[in-house]
């Protein structure tokens, strides 16, 4: 199984060639906040919006910043060559909506990348089934961070939409007229964090796949703990020709 690093190693390389012929390429940092996943070296502007002021207030990269939530209709400001929203779906009650508002801001031809949590994994089980004061005290006890769920720091309260499961947003892309240009599971940064830091919890954690590994059954599924989409909008001649195959 991939590890975060490589999805985005490779997703990066798809956004260069796909933005090859957009100078300066229109950005929109869904959800945002104060860091990015995805960076382009390549002329650019980014909007950045978010729920969060202290977010937002943090941002270093940002040309534009904007305080909405994406589940507003009139929050996503603009058109855009490339949507990002990485870890953001999970802590949205209505994750469908945002899904319909960005895919509104995205031109022809352009590009949407959606990261999430697995629900389905160890780790989303285990998120969806506690309260939000344990995953505080997750935060601070062990990965020792002394103002987790403070104003703008994380962990943001978290809902784990099942619209935000990986096969129904695909699924919403597709049936938008999006190609899915890439649909990937992978095991993120937490699990390895988490194996460094205390080994005996980790073993715990582990112990669901670590039974399906030792009966010879896969284990994906649990040890996924997050996915990745890509899909990129047609453009008006190729979603015609679509439409006419369709009613043909």
């Amino acid at each position: 199984m991939r590890d975060q690093a490589q999805c985005l190693s490779s997703i990066h390389h798809l956004l260069h060639m796909a933005l090859s012929d957009h100078r300066p390429i229109r950005i929109l940092e869904a959800g945002g906040g104060s860091y990015s996943h995805i960076r382009l070296d390549r002329a650019s502007h980014i909007s950045v919006i978010d729920i969060s002021l202290e977010q937002l207030n943090r941002n270093t990269y940002a040309d534009k910043r904007i305080l909405g939530n994406l589940e507003d209709p009139d929050a996503i400001e603009g058109i855009y060559d490339l949507i990002v929203c990485f870890d953001v779906l999970e802590h949205l009650q209505r994750p469908h909506l945002a899904l319909i508002h960005m895919l509104a801001g995205l031109d022809e031809g352009g590009l949407l990348v959606i990261g999430c949590p697995n629900r389905s994994s160890t780790k989303g089980i285990i998120t969806r089934f506690t309260p939000h004061i344990f995953h505080v005290w997750y935060y601070k006890a062990i990965r020792g961070i002394s103002d987790a769920g403070q104003p703008g720091h994380a962990p943001f309260e978290t809902f784990l939409n099942p619209y935000m499961g990986f096969e129904i947003v695909q699924k919403q892309l597709e049936e938008a007229g999006l190609a899915i240009r890439v649909a990937d599971r992978y095991e993120g940064p937490s699990a390895t964090e988490l194996q460094s830091k205390k080994p005996f919890l980790y073993a715990l954690y582990d112990l669901p796949a670590a039974i399906l590994r030792a009966i010879g059954r896969s284990d994906e599924t649990l040890a996924a703990t997050d996915w990745i989409i890509v899909a990129q909008k047609p453009t008006q001649s190729v979603a015609n020709e679509i439409a006419t195959k369709r009613h043909a």
